[in-house]
């Protein structure tokens, strides 16, 4: 009875270890990408469903970004075309007010460095 019960245990942590084992080997398995599906070699295009204007505003935002690493803030007057002054804090604001108001052409332009 004894080596029955003995040969029944060890029949049965046998089971047990082959199971963990297929539990491991199914977790590793999942966790490596198909390799039909190469992300390298993937051409991902982000314009897609943008129109023209949204990526002309991600552009100029893009600039102006740039822009203002290089600039330090002081008040800046400028004229639009149509003849009013304002009161801007970089180079790079005007830059980008140019940039995102393209469809009339008027445009503001640098008169100093100061306020108006």
């Amino acid at each position: 009875m004894k080596v029955l019960l003995l040969r029944s245990l060890n029949l049965l942590s046998i089971l047990l270890l082959l199971f963990i084992c297929k539990i491991t080997v199914q977790e590793e398995q999942d966790n490596e990408y198909d390799p039909e599906i190469d992300p390298q070699s993937m051409n991902l295009d982000f314009k897609v469903n943008k129109t023209e204007l949204e990526i002309a505003l991600e552009e100029c935002m893009i600039e102006y970004t740039e822009c203002l690493s290089f600039v330090q803030m002081k008040p800046i007057c400028v004229r639009h075309d149509n003849g009013s002054y304002s009161l801007f804090n970089t180079i790079c604001d005007i830059d980008y007010e140019n940039c995102r108001n393209t469809e009339n052409n008027m445009k503001w332009h640098y008169i100093k460095d100061d306020k108006c």
